[in-house]
């Protein structure tokens, strides 16, 4: 939109009407599961299942280590966000040049991530994860040694490619590992460590970029994602791959 109005002002204003009509669509959702008069109790018992949820959830390490592995994975996310616009100025794009580079990142991921959670019902929650893990390690130093605008938009999909494959399936994981009543708990944990992650990655690579520069530091935080790869071998438990093992059926 950018591009096209050359208005940050107009960008905005349409990007907020499209925020007001997904909140329509939001509220004309059906309340599937708003519970009967008999059902409805109060707040204090409400608050101490939360509780009681949120316990259990912190006390399940394979969860704790599969909201680990996505703050990883969004702490050289945001870190690619926060710094992208800055490093692509220093080489010579424009506005609207850098808006179709993250584009084309975040259409990628769009696409794929039906494929990514499709593959990893066949394939088990592992794999699928671990090679999202290590695109993104790939992406993340040639974007910041891209120097033209054909070679940003040919290297930042690879970054879509990785968190399509990743963030949808650990999602699915939590959902295997956690217990049906403590789902909605586990997904809140879920989401603060991972917008741990997020929040942290623009703030330690801005650190690092002071000292090592653009190449450098996304190059440890590569590392670090590879180092996660490796990690999820060993600690991650695949509960899709276990059931498949006793239930040979569930494949088809």
């Amino acid at each position: 939109m950018l591009f096209f109005s050359a208005s940050y002002a107009v960008t905005y204003l349409l990007v907020g009407a499209i925020g007001v009509l997904t909140l329509l669509v939001v509220v004309w959702l059906p309340d599937v599961d708003r519970p009967s008069d008999r059902q409805v109790t109060t707040f204090a018992a409400r608050a101490a299942e939360f509780r009681e949820g949120l316990a259990e959830v912190v006390a399940t390490p394979p969860i704790l280590i599969a909201a680990g592995i996505e703050a990883v994975m969004y702490l050289g996310y945001g870190a690619f966000l926060g710094f992208l616009p800055i490093y692509a100025k220093t080489v010579g794009l424009n506005d609207a040049e850098i808006a179709i580079v993250l584009g084309s990142q975040l259409a990628t991921a769009v696409v794929a991530k039906p494929i990514g959670g499709r593959l990893s019902d066949r394939l088990g929650r592992k794999p699928v994860i671990i090679i999202g893990l290590l695109l993104c390690a790939a992406a993340l130093p040639l974007i910041f040694r891209s120097e033209d605008f054909v070679t940003f938009v040919i290297v930042a999909p690879i970054l879509g490619l990785g968190i399509a494959a990743v963030t949808p399936v650990t999602n699915a994981l939590i959902a295997d590992l956690a217990s049906a009543r403590r789902l909605g708990a586990a997904m809140g944990v879920f989401g603060t460590i991972w917008d741990i992650g997020e929040a942290a990655g623009p703030i330690i690579a801005g650190f690092l970029i002071g000292g090592l520069g653009y190449a450098s530091t996304f190059d440890t935080l590569a590392l670090l994602t590879v180092a996660v790869s490796i990690s999820v071998m060993f600690l991650v438990r695949d509960p899709k791959t276990a059931m498949a093992a006793q239930h040979p059926s569930a494949r088809q």
